[in-house]
């Protein structure tokens, strides 16, 4: 797993657009409560402007910006309004995923996984390399997710406690991200629950006595 920051690659996909919905919303979460990858992005950012910039230019067709003026007076679809978040979800969600879950933390529907872990899952407009499943997990102090593995790749963005296993510590703002490769259990810090936000592109693969729950962590 990658500690802290999402790794070179990711932060690359973002900022060239090419990542997929639920992870882009992941990244930039995460951008939102950390300077040092902001500032990494925004590098990216003025090289790919740069590399634009030396481009060639081509001829624009007859009439194209006639076109373009006409669309800026048509009248945009209205946009509905975002709730009125309340305190405790304005602490807990950075802006992106406050905007895409659209409710107050209150608000939303947990399901229980196993005694001591929930789960919330989103609806996500794309599958395809980390789009698949993305979801709020909240597990309660001292709570135990099972020990699993994973078909695909996952990415968890920390946003309240924290958590430890195998391979570290993870607090808010950090962001771990996992593939076949590791097989670990990760266990909520004590004081307040640990809530994440988790990105998979293939269900989790329970390994140790409660495969038995297999079922409960595809539904």
């Amino acid at each position: 797993m990658t500690i802290s920051h999402p790794t070179d690659t990711l932060l690359l996909d973002y900022a060239a657009g090419g990542l997929a919905e639920a992870m882009s919303v992941l990244v930039a979460s995460h951008l939102a409560l950390c300077p040092a990858c902001r500032r990494a992005v925004d590098g990216l950012d003025a090289i790919g402007g740069a590399l634009l910039a030396d481009l060639p230019r081509e001829q624009v067709a007859e009439g194209a910006l006639d076109r373009m003026l006409a669309r800026l007076d048509e009248m945009p679809a209205p946009i509905p309004p975002l709730p009125s978040f309340d305190g405790e979800t304005l602490r807990v969600l950075p802006a992106p995923l406050r905007s895409y879950i659209g409710r107050n933390l209150a608000e939303v529907e947990w399901r229980r996984l196993v005694p001591g872990i929930e789960q919330y899952k989103l609806p996500v407009a794309d599958g395809g390399e980390l789009g698949a499943t993305a979801e709020l997990l909240r597990f309660r102090p001292g709570a135990k997710v099972p020990r699993h593995t994973h078909v695909g790749e996952e990415a968890i963005l920390v946003l309240q406690g924290g958590f430890t296993d195998e391979t570290g510590h993870y607090v808010r703002g950090d962001v771990a991200q996992g593939d076949e490769t590791v097989t670990h259990r990760p266990v909520g810090d004590p004081g307040e629950p640990c809530i994440c936000f988790a990105v998979l592109d293939e269900p989790v693969r329970l390994t140790g006595p409660l495969g038995w729950a297999q079922k409960l962590f595809r539904g």
